[in-house]
């Protein structure tokens, strides 16, 4: 009777688990006495972007029909590089075990900063594409947002950053434009802050009654004999009254 395999069942059940750790496994039995050899997980060699996996099991994967701690392990696709990176070649004999662990190289331009590959500087937008980068130092990934007076959807890294419309403004980041509020204006498109109605250049008095408006109604004293235009400008368009002089 052949008592081989029985001899590496009982060196498995009685060698101490703890003398492997999961860089080995069991590459062969141990005959009749407590001897089975191991191999060092490093010596096996996977191609780059691929990992060992399962390597020295205590529970190896069903269907495989090995002995705990005696599998392989199996090369397998590596999933989790940051973006903008490249995984890299292995160096020596060591190769990964674990998918978090599989080597990789930023792309150039990039830096490795917290586990993630950010760019080291970022590109300006274009001047027509009415967008920005988001201000301050946190903003390592070259976050864009639209331009005061213009609008886009998202907020962050929109498609498409539209002008707003005469009449009406936004501020920086804005999805939509606004109308500009009762007693102000914007003359142009593009516009980041409406600008109040105040005095003409002969010095007429403006108003705006309503909102969204590219001008500045003149206040005119258009009123019967015995009255005057009273209250106009801002948002008011005044109001005749009767003289007491």
């Amino acid at each position: 009777m052949n008592l081989q395999p029985l001899g590496c069942l009982v060196c498995l059940m009685i060698q101490s688990v703890a003398s492997l750790s999961a860089n080995y496994y069991y590459s062969g039995n141990g005959g009749f006495s407590n001897t089975c050899p191991t191999t060092a997980c490093s010596t096996r060699v996977c191609s780059t972007g691929y990992y060992l996996k399962d390597c020295g099991a205590a529970t190896p994967p069903s269907g495989s029909g090995v002995a705990p701690y005696a599998y392989e392990g199996v090369c397998t696709i590596c999933t989790l590089k940051p973006q903008n990176s490249e995984y890299r070649d292995y160096t020596g004999i060591t190769v990964a075990l674990s998918d978090a662990t599989c080597p990789f190289t930023c792309n150039p331009g990039f830096n490795l900063v917290s586990g993630a590959c950010e760019p080291t500087s970022c590109p300006t937008p274009a001047a027509n594409s009415n967008q920005q980068l988001i201000p301050g130092a946190g903003n390592t990934a070259c976050n864009k947002q639209c331009k005061a007076g213009s609008s886009g959807s998202p907020a962050i890294n929109p498609t498409a950053c539209t002008p707003c419309p005469a009449g009406q403004y936004s501020a920086a980041g804005s999805l939509s434009c606004s109308a500009c509020p009762t007693g102000s204006f914007a003359a142009s498109t593009g516009t980041a802050a409406c600008a109040l109605c105040t005095a003409l250049e002969n010095g007429v008095l403006t108003y705006a009654a309503a909102t969204g408006l590219s001008t500045c109604t003149p206040c005119t004293a258009t009123c019967p004999n015995g009255q005057f235009k009273s209250g106009c400008g801002g948002s008011n368009a005044g109001a005749c009254t009767t003289c007491s002089n």
